[in-house]
């Protein structure tokens, strides 16, 4: 399933918190977890929106190409995300 379910983001964002220079405090982690997983599903939705609507002028959504066009797009689009969020240092910013 594309993105994973919450509980496997949940763990791999907290595990890459934990492995950055300065990890959050344990009382810290899990709204910081919360928070960037938000963060990463509304930036997933966002390309996935993007996605679709140039599937749609490019006229091939709902056809058999779009069809199986679009779910491997959405792998690309998560595997992107990730990279963005989890391949740097976290921000500060709350």
């Amino acid at each position: 399933m594309i993105p994973p379910l919450p509980p496997i983001r949940h763990r791999s964002i907290a595990i890459w918190l934990q492995q950055q220079p300065n990890p959050p405090s344990a009382a810290a982690l899990s709204s910081r977890v919360l928070e960037m997983d938000a963060q990463m599903i509304e930036a997933f939705e966002s390309l996935e929106n993007a996605r679709m609507e140039q599937l749609m002028k490019d006229g091939i959504w709902g056809t058999e190409k779009g069809m199986s066009q679009f779910p491997m797009d959405r792998i690309e689009l998560w595997n992107e995300v990730v990279s963005d969020f989890l391949t740097s240092e976290p921000s500060l910013e709350t």
